[in-house]
């Protein structure tokens, strides 16, 4: 029996009059069988993202720093001169891939990027 990835997101909406939002979610048979997830330390210079034997179908990247601390952006070039996205403190993305190379870069001090990845 294969693996299963679900995956869900939803984005809401108000004025406090009007309200709009949706939501996605679904199940997939994960083919492969590698996974990872880590607590990369993420520096000033443009890294590389940690992704083990993982040949992601989704990647999910979370800042885990506090209100008060940097952004990072990620992107597939190793500068990150095509930002692909910037995180604020405590936000996060997941992001449908066939890339296995990542590299992350914070603003002004180093940043705690969590990352975790599924094979397809």
């Amino acid at each position: 029996m294969p693996n299963k990835l679900t995956i869900s997101a939803g984005l809401k909406w108000s004025d406090g009059r009007d309200t709009v939002g949706d939501a996605v979610s679904f199940q997939q048979d994960q083919i492969g069988d590698n996974v990872i997830y880590n607590i990369q330390n993420v520096g000033t210079v443009a890294e590389l993202i940690t992704l083990g034997d993982v040949a992601p179908g989704f990647i999910l990247f979370k800042n885990l720093e506090a209100a008060n601390g940097n952004f990072v952006i990620l992107g597939n070039d190793n500068a990150v001169a095509t930002v692909v996205a910037k995180l604020l403190p405590g936000q996060g993305v997941m992001l449908p891939t066939s890339n296995s190379t990542w590299y992350a870069k914070a603003d002004t001090a180093g940043i705690r990027l969590l990352v975790m990845a599924v094979d397809l």
